[in-house]
């Protein structure tokens, strides 16, 4: 038996780097779980660990078919962005995160699901909302700055797919 968290993770391994910006490009990092595991990863990885991608855990169900389940996935594109003074129509043009960072590395996710055919996404079924100067912390640690697409999503999946080569 294969975890959809094993599927996502080995699909995200195999983008491409984004580009950050004109000097830094990076491979998107994967991680999962609550919002203390997400502080944890950040505290152990810290700068190096951005993009990243972070799904919430969620219930699956058997569709029926041998194999097959299906859930609602839920999954955090994040991207580090410390220039709080930004408002939102800047972070949302050419050269700033959304369009830079969080919206490629969606599409690119997205293609990548297509190709490997691992992960089916259900088309009508994608919804994202943008959450421009996201902190994750309290007012007493250090706080993280990001700009996060939200993307929510219907997928399906075989969870006895072992992948030939990793």
């Amino acid at each position: 038996m294969v975890l959809f968290e094993e599927l996502l993770e080995n699909e995200v391994a195999k983008l491409d780097a984004i580009e950050i910006n004109s000097i830094i490009s990076r491979k998107p990092k994967f991680g999962w779980g609550n919002s203390d595991q997400l502080r944890k990863v950040i505290q152990v990885h810290g700068e190096e660990h951005y993009p990243f991608i972070w799904s919430v855990p969620r219930q699956d169900s058997a569709t029926g078919f041998d194999g097959m389940y299906q859930r609602t996935v839920e999954l955090n594109l994040c991207t580090r962005e410390t220039r709080e003074e930004l408002l939102n129509t800047e972070r949302i043009d050419p050269g700033y995160s959304y369009k830079n960072v969080l919206l490629p590395m969606w599409e690119s996710l997205l293609r990548q699901f297509e190709v490997s055919g691992t992960i089916t996404v259900v088309d009508d079924s994608i919804k994202w909302e943008l959450f421009p100067d996201y902190k994750l912390g309290e007012e007493t640690e250090t706080q993280e700055i990001w700009d996060v697409l939200k993307v929510i999503f219907t997928a399906q999946f075989n969870n006895e797919y072992t992948p030939c080569c990793q």
